[in-house]
């Protein structure tokens, strides 16, 4: 028995050599190369570069004890930019017995399985690029605009083409003669802009993605399933919209403000509410303020938290939880102070000052009472500041438009109740008024938790019945109601403050006020 604990305890001490393997075929490898960061060697992300073995794939020996368990991630460059996966996302590994070549693995997998390869068998006669940019934040005429396309290896190499400007305008295009592809990988692309010999890649993020290569999640798609030889294409991006995949693109500014200047930063925490009433919990994904209840969203506030937040204490990212709830800098309010329009509107609000030399392009994240549960991990919010409007409004899971699924971004109302499914609300509820200030027109929404006759009417200052928008029998959930600033007759009524009511026919009556400014 004593001789089976010692060979025990010699092989728990014992150090082997464990080699990592990754293949990089579906990145830009960074001119830097690819290095390896984990708990083997201090998670420095610059001082572990891997050498090439063959084809894009790159490896890296170290000694380790046996039994140790590690963790660790391939980092595209020298520094944490280029990490394969978001904060707190890592490879895992348990050191074997004896000295081990662990199988190829595909930067940003997670899974751990190979690269796929695509079986180019097809081609297309042409494949046309054309990106509108006209409202695209961070791209100035004179920048030089680049498609890259193959990644995922849905090329055998990820190719370049610089495209060409229409005259006078933000309208580029290029067309590639003779492109071979795979109808069932399809074809992975992004926007580059080239500015001052500097190379900088679109903000983007890909809703329809469901894969587990983070880097993916970031690229453009182009389904092919339904091409056949000698066919002939045009991805035209250039939809005015925040969700569509063939959106505008949209680039980071890194010009620097170029005076001190004081920032407005709003949230409206809305998705937030009609998400948690459709059912789902916001779920804190590095702790424990999960938000499971509609009353939670606007009992706890908002916090703001990342790089955009630097000037305000001098952390860019501050701990999620408790700290970041206890830190007051980084506190949003509704209550009509630190730069707030209009107290209890919904709509949450923070200033921030900069100096000369901070960038325009600003990147944050919000969280309810402090706690990461907007989005998942490396979904964050990218804004450019405007020096001669500096206000930056946002909604509040916009950068997971697809989760938040009870709001509709584009036109930023609630969906309808038919177009969600919705459980039945806890308590009667008549919400706030969007906008407010209003011009000509404004909305706002109630919830029944059960069956109900609804009357919905407004009246001035003084009790004098305007108009009726709502007297039905109404089902239990939520309902929307506008209101285009006119009276029973259809005329339009002046500038002040107006009551709107919701009565049911058990008695109930919830007032709100509003106001219309001309």
């Amino acid at each position: 028995m004593k001789k089976i604990i010692s060979v025990t305890i010699f092989n728990l001490l014992m150090a082997v050599n464990v080699t990592l393997q990754v293949d990089v075929s579906t990145i830009e490898l960074s001119p830097e190369g690819v290095h390896v960061a984990g708990s083997f060697q201090g998670w420095n992300p610059s001082s572990s570069p891997l050498i090439l073995i063959e084809n894009q794939v790159y490896s890296i020996s170290f000694e380790m004890d046996v039994g140790e368990s590690h963790e660790y991630k391939y980092i595209n460059g020298n520094d944490w930019s280029g990490e394969e996966f978001g904060f707190g996302v890592n490879r895992t590994l348990i050191v074997p017995e004896s000295d081990t070549v662990l199988a190829v693995v595909c930067f940003g997998d997670i899974t751990g399985e190979p690269c796929d390869e695509a079986e180019l068998g097809n081609t297309l006669e042409s494949l046309t690029f054309y990106a509108d940019l006209s409202n695209s934040d961070g791209f100035s005429l004179g920048d030089s605009l680049y498609v890259k396309w193959g990644y995922g290896g849905t090329q055998s190499f990820i190719q370049s083409e610089r495209m060409i400007p229409n005259l006078f305008s933000y309208d580029y295009y290029i067309t590639i003669d003779s492109v071979l592809f795979d109808t069932e990988a399809g074809l992975y692309y992004q926007y580059y802009k080239l500015d001052d010999g500097e190379e900088f890649r679109e903000v983007y993020f890909n809703f329809d993605y469901s894969g587990n290569d983070i880097a993916l999640a970031e690229r453009r798609y182009i389904d092919m399933s339904y091409l056949e030889n000698g066919d002939y294409i045009q991805v035209s991006d250039d939809i005015d919209s925040n969700v569509d995949p063939n959106r505008q693109p949209v680039f980071l500014d890194t010009e620097e403000i170029g005076t001190d200047l004081t920032v407005l930063f709003s949230v409206d925490l809305r998705p937030a509410y009609y998400q948690v009433l459709s059912g789902a919990i916001l779920n804190d994904i590095q702790g424990l303020t999960n938000v499971e209840t509609p009353g939670q969203v606007f009992e706890w506030g908002v916090w703001i938290n990342g790089p955009a937040t630097a000037p305000t204490n001098g952390e860019s990212w501050t701990g999620w939880g408790a700290t970041l709830w206890n830190t007051e800098e980084k506190q949003m309010w509704d209550d009509g102070t630190h730069g707030d329009l209009v107290p209890n509107d919904s709509i949450y609000s923070i200033l921030i000052t900069y100096d000369e030399n901070d960038i325009k392009g600003q990147e944050f994240k919000f969280g309810i009472r402090g706690g990461d549960n907007e989005s998942g991990y490396g979904l964050n919010h990218i804004e450019n500041i405007d020096v001669l409007y500096p206000f930056v409004h946002s909604y509040w899971g916009s950068i997971n438009p697809y989760f938040y699924d009870a709001w509709d971004y584009d036109s930023n109302f609630p969906l309808n109740i038919s177009e969600i499914n919705i459980e039945k609300p806890e308590n009667l509820y008549l919400g706030d008024n969007y906008p407010n200030p209003f011009n000509p027109s404004t909305s706002f929404d109630f919830s029944l938790n059960e069956g109900s006759r609804v009357t919905i009417s407004i009246y001035d200052i003084g009790g004098k019945f305007i108009i009726s928008l709502e007297s039905n029998f109404l089902n239990p959930g939520i309902h929307k109601v506008d209101w285009n600033g006119k009276n029973y007759r259809n005329n339009n009524v002046p500038s002040g403050t107006y009551i709107y009511q919701l009565k049911t026919d058990s008695g109930i009556i919830i007032n709100k006020k509003m106001t219309l400014i001309k």
